[in-house]
């Protein structure tokens, strides 16, 4: 006790209690237990039988703290007098209880932090003076204290978790903005390499008829996929943007799929996939817009055609369901990972961004079929038994007589029109009267047909001795058999990548490295540290002007003549390691 028999208050110890006390809540470590603690230690003030506190802090559901000896139907007989006392003192406006005028039997304090209640410490079994309840009015305060720091320090813990999450959330954002960025170059680049190494081509008196009828058929491929990249982004614009107007009229299905099956089967016939179409004619004609279902029919079928191994399967179906026309198409593909299944129609999303991926595009195209079939009070979804068991897209639209209502579409509006600039003055053409490049063995890898085949043909042209390869296998099966003077090679193929060529390369004994340039559409900071790394010499960037390439492999072989038998470029640190 903290007064003595003959009445007098013994202070020293009344001021080690508080300071115990005041140490205890000094951390916010544990804090049930240290509440706890306090209550224990508040026997030495204030004599009880029964103590408990009920903490309200604002925003989280009361707690009841008790002493752990205490019964749980005391516990509860404890919990609804506090609560009961909790609300006459929130209710009231009461910041402090009366104390009492005469001793009594049990004894509350409110906790009072920042203008607010937060609690209620609560004493009973003994008989109390005005002296205990200025000793419990000090331990409330005490632990007002101490409950309102807990919960400044849970609310700045809170805004510290929200704020890392926005972070993550926009370095989530900038990696995939920069990712986009990436593939969107690669995929606007590469047809305007094959377009401008082609057209310089064409402006020789020398290129052969031959030749000049692929020059032309490269360049309209190339043209084609830049206009249907470009019309992609376009039309997702006016979607998001409310300016798509759909010109709605009655159309057969049936017809519209044979018509898309027979657009894409050359395309299909060029990987022996076989196009199979399962579609009943007597589905009632849908009223769409004929363009936009077209549109919605060929780019599934192209993606599945994409997506789908030589040999393969693609099969178009056409059905009734309900009141619904249900189209589908199913591939016998590599089928589609369940992480990435619910993503497939996100805008840009690419199940592989990496630049090893073995098919291209931006994931414009599903995007696009998810808005277009939407606009047309349709809907689509995605399903794959798992990776290397196929997919299936399927796009169901309602029929006329289950549409009983007129929907208005927004009007496009129509683009202004732009003129059009060049960059920079045209390449001066490449003099084929004195070839520059005459004997110099160089072996070109690329993972693009279009590109193989141009880059062969200038450098040919000039008379150089051109080794080509798809791949970094079909180049290191080369090099088992021939050493070229200059190597020019992709960074970007499936499987393993240029740079993954060079390191290899260099690695094996008793294969001379020859000077080498990087051909990239990825023409940014970080290739060129990899590529320059690796043991390329300079890294080229996609387009290519003729005359840079022929220069460069000039001054190539110049520098694997003048090494002649010396070791190559990093060689002899190799053989140190």
């Amino acid at each position: 006790m903290t007064e003595r028999s003959n009445g007098v208050v013994d202070e020293d110890l009344l001021s080690s209690v508080f300071y115990d006390i005041a140490q205890v809540l000094e951390s916010a470590e544990d804090s049930k237990a240290r509440v706890i603690r306090v209550l224990q230690r508040l026997r030495a003030l204030v004599p009880y039988e029964r103590c408990a506190l009920l903490e309200a802090l604002p925003g989280r559901a009361p707690r009841l703290v008790t002493l752990d000896e205490t019964a749980p139907a005391e516990r509860n007989r404890l919990l609804v007098v506090t609560t009961a006392l909790l609300d006459r003192i929130v209710v009231a406006s009461e910041h402090a209880l009366e104390p009492p005028s005469a001793p009594g039997w049990h004894m509350a304090v409110p906790l009072v932090g920042l203008d607010q209640v937060v609690g209620v410490l609560f004493v009973e079994g003994a008989a109390y003076s005005e002296a205990h309840v200025r000793r419990l009015s000090v331990v409330a305060a005490k632990l007002a204290a101490y409950f309102s720091l807990l919960a400044a320090a849970a609310l700045e813990a809170e805004r510290s978790r929200q704020l890392e999450q926005a972070l993550e959330l926009a370095e989530t954002a900038n990696r995939a903005k920069d990712e986009f960025l990436a593939l969107a170059s690669h995929e606007l680049r590469a047809p305007l390499n094959t377009i401008l190494v082609w057209a310089d081509a064409l402006r020789s008196n020398e290129t052969r008829e031959g030749e000049r009828l692929r020059a032309f058929e490269a360049i309209v491929r190339s043209v084609r996929a830049e206009v249907r990249l470009i019309e992609d982004l376009l039309d997702l614009s006016c979607i998001a943007n409310a300016t798509l107007r759909l010109e709605l009229r009655a159309l057969e299905p049936a017809k519209l799929i044979q018509a898309a099956l027979r657009v894409l089967l050359p395309r299909a016939e060029q990987k022996s996939i076989r196009l199979e179409a399962n579609l009943d004619e007597s589905v009632a004609p849908l009223i769409a817009d004929a363009q936009r279902l077209r549109q919605v029919v060929a780019n599934l079928i192209a993606n599945a055609i994409k997506f789908t191994p030589a040999g393969g399967r693609v099969e178009v179906r056409l059905a009734r369901a309900g009141m619904l026309a249900r189209i589908q198409v199913l591939d016998t593909g590599p089928g589609i990972h369940p992480e990435v299944l619910p993503h497939v129609f996100e805008r840009f999303r690419t199940a592989d961004g990496s630049s090893t991926r073995a098919h291209g595009g931006l994931g414009l195209g599903l995007a696009l079929v998810k808005e277009l079939v939407e606009l047309h009070g349709g809907h689509v979804w995605a399903e794959s038994a798992g990776e290397m068991r196929g997919a299936t897209f399927t796009v169901d639209l309602p029929l006329p007589e289950a549409t009983a209502r007129s929907v208005v579409y927004p009007e496009r509006r129509p683009r202004r029109g732009h003129r059009r600039t060049s960059g920079g003055t045209p390449p001066p053409p490449i003099a084929n009267d004195q070839r520059q490049l005459t004997g110099i063995r160089v072996l070109l890898v690329d993972d693009d047909k279009d590109t193989r085949e141009v880059l062969q043909f200038v450098l040919a042209s000039q008379g150089a001795v051109v080794s080509v390869a798809a791949s970094a296998v079909e180049a290191l099966a080369v090099l088992e058999s021939s050493m070229p003077n200059v190597l020019l090679s992709d960074i970007a193929m499936p499987g393993a990548t240029g740079c993954d060529l060079m390191r290899t390369i260099m690695a094996r004994k008793g294969i001379r490295t020859p000077p080498a340039a990087a051909l990239s559409v990825y023409a940014r900071d970080p290739e060129l540290r990899e590529a320059l790394a690796s043991g390329f010499q300079l890294l080229l960037a996609k387009p290519i002007d003729p005359a840079v390439l022929i220069q460069t492999v000039r001054d190539l072989a110049r520098a694997s003549a003048a090494r002649g038998s010396d070791p190559p470029p990093h060689s002899k640190a190799h053989a140190g390691e």
